[in-house]
């Protein structure tokens, strides 16, 4: 298994994705506008979104998990880091 490093030079963001036997696993990001960010599977599959927010102290991340049965996005949770936001959809 090995991981490559993904860089994002306008955000200053790191995305990992893993390569495990010559597949890709792990989220990919699409960006839709200058604060979203579109979540998604290797399969073009949509997990969900990332949208940065303007906060006191800096930028926030907010997750928000794409319910395929409820048809609606729903808050994983606001994150400092756009890493910690991307976990969310790692671990699921």
């Amino acid at each position: 298994m090995r991981t490559l490093e993904l860089t994002d030079t306008t955000m200053k963001t790191q995305v990992a994705t893993t390569i495990v036997g010559g597949a890709r696993s792990g989220p990919e990001l699409v960006r839709l506008s200058a604060s979203l960010w579109r979540v998604t599977r290797f399969t073009g599959e949509i997990l969900g979104h990332i949208e940065a927010l303007a906060a006191e102290g800096g930028t926030r991340y907010r997750a928000k998990r794409f319910h395929h049965r409820q048809r609606r996005f729903l808050t994983d949770g606001e994150f400092w880091d756009m890493n910690d936001a991307i976990a969310c959809f790692r671990s699921r």
